[in-house]
């Protein structure tokens, strides 16, 4: 008597097996949270927080969370361009002509 043994479909073997290889990263992500929660709770950061923007980001897109910024002393703008600030610089502004950073 011999057993028929079936596969798992392709596409969600592929799923399973790109989830496990992510679980590391995910974790290392988790814990990096847990540890910014403790500093807020701590009272250890250098402004009182009172609102945060996320950018959870993959390879298959980006997602916003945000939380806190309906007080009437947080804009939700302010943080969106602080963020786009700090992301779109790829070097240190140093003045001068524009030639003198091309090296």
């Amino acid at each position: 008597m011999s057993a028929e043994v079936f596969q798992f479909p392709v596409k969600r073997r592929l799923q399973n097996n790109q989830v496990a290889a992510n679980q590391a990263e995910r974790k290392k992500l988790a814990d990096w949270f847990r540890a910014i929660a403790q500093h807020i709770e701590g009272n250890e950061i250098e402004r009182e927080p009172l609102a945060a923007m996320i950018v959870l980001s993959s390879a298959a897109g980006d997602e916003v969370l945000h939380i806190g910024y309906a007080a009437e002393a947080v804009d939700i703008r302010q943080a969106g361009s602080a963020a786009s600030r700090w992301s779109g610089l790829s070097y240190q502004r140093r003045g001068g002509n524009f030639f003198d950073r091309i090296k």
